[in-house]
């Protein structure tokens, strides 16, 4: 009697079975290894999907920047810290999400930011928008780490299995 959810792999060599929890396993961490390395890409390196940085700021801003003792040189869009927070995995959606959290909503690491009712999402695309560029997309290298992550946590499970 064959069980309805498994996938049958076989060949001369193989005969495994793939079930939709292993599935789930390997695309959990597939999304894990990619939400880390866009989170590195974008507030570590500061790089669109293209590897272009976001230019610098207007000498307003800066002085603005450089009055909450941030650095003020090139764009790294991390005034608050709420960007980079509301950057999540959501595994039962099987994607890497923005929140539609506003910053009333989520906590800052400077007390003397102003907070606004735009949600963390709206600010995002707005910086894509402002700037020209996509930021927020997983690049060619992130989606080819999470092909390779899926199959690594294939392969070593049913090797596991063995």
């Amino acid at each position: 009697m064959a069980e309805s959810n498994a996938i049958v792999v076989s060949n001369k060599l193989l005969g495994y079975r793939i079930t939709d929890d292993l599935i789930e396993l390997a695309i959990g961490g597939a999304l894990d290894e990619v939400h880390t390395h866009i989170l590195d890409r974008i507030f570590n390196q500061n790089k669109d999907v293209n590897g272009g940085g976001f230019g610098g700021y207007s000498e307003s801003y800066a002085k603005y920047r450089k009055s909450l003792g941030l650095q003020s040189g090139t764009k790294d869009l991390q005034l608050s810290d709420r960007l980079r927070n509301s950057i999540y995995v959501d595994k039962e959606k099987r994607a890497i999400m923005l929140s539609n959290q506003t910053d009333m909503q989520l906590p800052a690491r400077n007390s003397k930011l102003k907070s606004s009712n735009i949600t963390q999402s709206a600010k995002a695309r707005m910086n894509e928008k402002y700037l020209g560029q996509d930021i927020f997309s997983a690049d060619k290298f992130e989606r080819e780490v999470a092909i390779k992550v899926f199959k690594d946590i294939i392969f070593e499970k049913l090797n596991d299995s063995r």
